[in-house]
């Protein structure tokens, strides 16, 4: 495990590692923690995936589909009447 000085500088590396390790797939599931209740807010991560599509290691297109996804489940989740 890396040490870091500070809280942030262990959790910017966490994300990075994380997203860098398993692109897109990584980004659904920390932006979906967010929809678990764990204090994990998207403000936090997209700018991280932003850091990691400017290096070339996540697609541009694999950004837009995971946002994709992520907007299209919280409509699915928020519709009046649901069985």
């Amino acid at each position: 495990m890396h040490t870091h000085g500070s809280i942030t500088g262990w959790l910017a590396w966490a994300i990075i590692s994380l997203l860098s390790a398993s692109g897109y797939i990584g980004l659904i599931g920390l932006m979906g923690a967010e929809s678990a209740c764990i204090p994990l807010p998207s403000e936090v991560i997209l700018p991280f995936a932003r850091f990691l599509v400017s290096r070339g290691q996540i697609t541009r297109h694999h950004l837009i589909s995971a946002l994709a996804i992520l907007v299209f489940k919280a409509n699915m989740e928020n519709q009046p009447g649901d069985l």
